[in-house]
């Protein structure tokens, strides 16, 4: 049928159509009334088109005529209508541009609202709970003041509720902060209560202490044994570097005594605190501290010099050592080689002073001698052989009775505290002093050889002859004194003759006399 329709307006129009007649209803209608048509009446129509259009012509131009005014409004109503329609058209398409941008911003005041709406259900909540909150936010607060009023086991009650808090809400940045402030808090604690170990405290705090230490679990127990040591040392190290060492003596003795009773405390503080000790944490301080008062001991004694009362500081230093034994700590074997050192380091001093004044003594040996000099070796000999009293020959020469003192004083210096130990390095001390003297005077008799007259000559061989029957036989006897050959013979193991023979135990005075012999021949030529 359609193909009946395009092929009949073809040959009508030549062809030449639109295209949309072919889907025109009316054109469908028309084409039905024009093929129902004869070949009279289709002849007719054109002219009967033509005056049916004539006729609408004519009624549309009454019809305008007569209602010009109704066409006249409706063309201004079309034309406004039209005008109106391209500015609603033109706001449309400003609204469709404006659309998107809308949408978007509906979108963000709605998740607005939403962020607004949680923060409200926060806020109402908050508000609710607000009672709670406030405890939480002032726990630090309350921490400080217990920590500042040294109430630490409610601070330590405190700092376990924070640890359990923050495990259950770490993600939280307030709980965060609230354990951050506890933590400064803790530290702030633990600095108290070390700085409590290195204060004087006894047992019952020190428990304490250490129990709180326990608790706040920033020590392994090996750290915390290491810690507590460390501080103890600390005090004890500040009370012994507040002792004067202006006397050495008083220093040591000083010493001595805060060590005896302050460092026993410490040692029975830590095994009552720590009784499942490691033993070499303990060894190890205690040898630490033995070592640190022998080299003070050492220290005191070598710049003490001839002031120390060695006897009375090695008899304090045993009694500490035996009761330092019963911690594992008797140090009282190294003690003898200390003293002994000191001993003969303070001999050699004064025998070295001794020659000194006894060199000066005999620059002066000719001046104001008297012309007859009286000889008392003879009446004197008999009364001073057989004890240890000074020869008073001795005083008729003011130097050999200068250096007799001074060797007596050496000597009962070294009394004081004399192991038999030292026997060989005395006895080599001695005779070396003994040696210098013999050589002093051979030195003087061999520089005033050529201008001594005979009395002068006459008093240097007195002179000669006093220290050589006198002086060195009473010096030995004073030397067997120190060292009888009864103790040394005992200890050794060998008899006195066996002594005397390998020279052990007396001074050599023929080595002496020696020297002494080739300046007195001299004189007795000349």
């Amino acid at each position: 049928m359609e193909q009946e329709q395009e092929k009949l307006l073809s040959m009508l129009f030549d062809g030449d159509f639109p295209d949309h007649w072919k889907d025109d209803v009316d054109v469908a209608v028309f084409l039905r009334n024009f093929a129902s048509l004869g070949i009279d009446q289709i002849s007719r129509e054109p002219d009967q088109l033509k005056d049916d259009k004539r006729a609408v012509l004519q009624q549309t131009q009454d019809l305008a005529f007569s209602h010009y005014k109704t066409f006249i409004r409706t063309a201004h109503c079309s034309k406004d209508l039209y005008d109106d329609m391209n500015t609603a058209e033109k706001k449309l398409e400003g609204i469709l541009n404006v659309l998107p941008q809308m949408q978007e911003k509906t979108k963000l005041f709605i998740d607005k609202g939403s962020e607004l709406n949680g923060k409200r259900r926060l806020n109402s909540l908050t508000l609710a709970k607000h009672t709670g909150l406030l405890e939480l936010l002032e726990l630090p607060q309350i921490m400080e003041s217990c920590v500042r009023s040294s109430y630490y086991e409610e601070a330590l009650e405190l700092s376990a509720f924070v640890k359990r808090l923050e495990k259950k809400h770490s993600h939280i940045s307030a709980i965060a902060g609230i354990v951050k402030e506890v933590q400064h808090s803790n530290q702030m604690m633990l600095m108290q209560l070390l700085t409590q170990l290195r204060k004087d405290i006894q047992l019952p705090q020190c428990l304490k202490v250490i129990g709180y230490i326990r608790r706040m679990d920033v020590f392994s127990e090996t750290q915390l044994r290491i810690k507590f040591l460390q501080a103890r040392n600390s005090w004890l190290s500040g009370i012994l570097s507040a002792i004067s060492r202006d006397d050495r003596y008083h220093h040591m003795t000083r010493t001595l005594e805060l060590y005896r009773v302050h460092l026993f405390d410490i040692l029975t503080q830590y095994r009552a605190l720590f009784s499942e000790d490691p033993q070499p944490i303990f060894t190890s301080f205690l040898q630490h501290k033995v070592s640190e008062l022998l080299k003070t001991l050492e220290e005191d004694l070598l710049e003490g010099g001839g002031n120390m009362r060695t006897d009375s500081l090695l008899g304090q230093a045993m009694y500490f050592g035996l009761s330092l034994s019963r911690m594992g700590g008797d140090f009282r074997a190294l003690l003898p080689k200390i003293f002994q050192d000191a001993a003969i380091r303070s001999l050699k001093n004064s025998l070295a002073d001794a020659n000194m004044k006894f060199q000066d003594g005999l620059s002066l040996l000719f001046l104001n001698a008297p012309a007859n000099m009286p000889c008392l070796l003879s009446s004197t000999m008999a009364s001073s052989q057989d004890d240890l009293h000074p020869p008073l020959s001795l005083l008729e020469f003011y130097p050999l009775a200068e250096y007799t003192n001074s060797v007596l004083g050496a000597f009962n210096d070294l009394r004081l505290c004399c192991p038999l130990s030292c026997v060989l390095p005395v006895t080599e001390a001695v005779t070396m002093s003994l040696e210098d003297a013999a050589s002093a005077v051979r030195d003087l008799q061999r520089q005033e050889e050529s201008s001594l007259n005979a009395s002068e000559r006459e008093l240097l061989k007195n002179f000669i002859d006093r220290f050589s029957s006198i002086l060195l036989p009473y010096i030995g006897r004073c030397f067997q004194a120190l060292f009888p050959l009864s103790q040394l013979s005992s200890v050794l193991g060998v008899s006195p003759q066996q002594l005397k023979a390998e020279g052990l135990g007396i001074l050599d005075e023929e080595r002496v006399r020696g020297l002494l012999h080739s300046t007195n021949s001299a004189l007795i030529l000349a």
